[in-house]
């Protein structure tokens, strides 16, 4: 009886390490800007400077929508764009008119653990929306 309970006791220990390594994985690589060079650049980066794969990047209404009932701005978008993961599971295969969409997540600077689905499109690549995986957000952007 005591081994068992020592080897599920085992069992818990290692489960739990395996989440505290994985977590820290899914960790921002870039500090919050602290000094005010840097936040006043971050300050000064606009949907407008969004890019993917070095193409500007469309942002769609409900995008935009999304990104501010969010809280998340164009920097952290891009961040995590450029930094985050692809998670094949959320990624949808073009269909017809529609172009493939692939799924970012990553950390923002903040700390927002955030999914970026963008529309990976010939002739230049959209942003479709933004969604906070922590926090569940009501707004309305229809």
């Amino acid at each position: 009886m005591a081994k068992k309970k020592i080897s599920g006791g085992v069992a818990l220990l290692l489960a739990l390490l395996g989440l505290a390594l994985g977590w820290d994985q899914w960790k921002s690589t870039t500090p919050p800007p602290s000094d005010p060079a840097q936040k006043a650049a971050r300050a000064q980066f606009t949907e407008g400077d969004l890019r993917y794969q070095g193409q500007p990047l469309i942002v769609t209404k409900h995008a935009r929508c999304r990104m501010g009932c969010r809280f998340l701005d164009a920097y952290e978008v891009q961040q995590v764009l450029d930094q985050g993961r692809i998670n094949p599971k959320k990624n949808r295969p073009a269909q017809g008119d529609r172009c493939k969409s692939l799924a970012y997540e990553g950390r923002s600077p903040d700390g927002q653990l955030a999914r970026i689905i963008v529309g990976d499109c010939e002739d230049r690549p959209i942003l479709i929306t933004v969604i906070d995986l922590d926090t569940k957000h009501s707004c309305s952007c229809d």
